[in-house]
């Protein structure tokens, strides 16, 4: 999907910080037990996805996304045709990552950043901007919030 690999270990050593995957699945599917190095926030835009850990199951629908930290074995059901875009997360990416899995709310605009890093290159850096269609302006950098 958008000329892109669909087998999460293309997504654990790339250059950049973060690496986004997109992957239509049908109803039923199941993604068996597996871990990776990375985090993982794992998001549907359509259908809904069972995560099931040792330590718990979530059911996630599309208004939601859930939170794996690295090396957590996990498993993935679908229901409902699922269009899954997932971001795999380094672990030095930023301090204090959650340790625990989790549910959160997706905002329209956290939806809509997913869903436009599924379609970049995986090994995009700054000097890289061909997935800008054209646009004149440098990348944005979006920071959290200080307190």
């Amino acid at each position: 999907m958008f000329n892109k690999s669909e087998n999460r270990e293309d997504y654990q050593n790339t250059r950049g910080l973060l690496a986004a995957m997109a992957r239509d699945l049908p109803d039923g599917f199941l993604i068996p037990w597996h871990k990776h190095r990375r985090a993982q926030l794992i998001y549907g835009v359509t259908g809904s996805i069972t995560v099931s850990t040792e330590e718990g199951q979530w059911v996630v629908p599309p208004h939601r996304a859930v939170w794996i930290p690295g090396d957590t074995t996990h498993q993935m059901r679908t229901s409902g045709l699922v269009q899954m875009r997932t971001l795999y997360v380094e672990p030095e990416a930023r301090e204090n990552l959650p340790s625990f899995c989790q549910v959160m709310m997706v905002t329209p605009l956290l939806r809509e950043l997913i869903k436009e890093a599924s379609t970049m290159p995986n090994n995009a850096d700054e000097e890289d901007h061909s997935h800008d269609a054209g646009q004149t302006q440098g990348p944005c950098h979006i920071g959290s919030p200080r307190g």
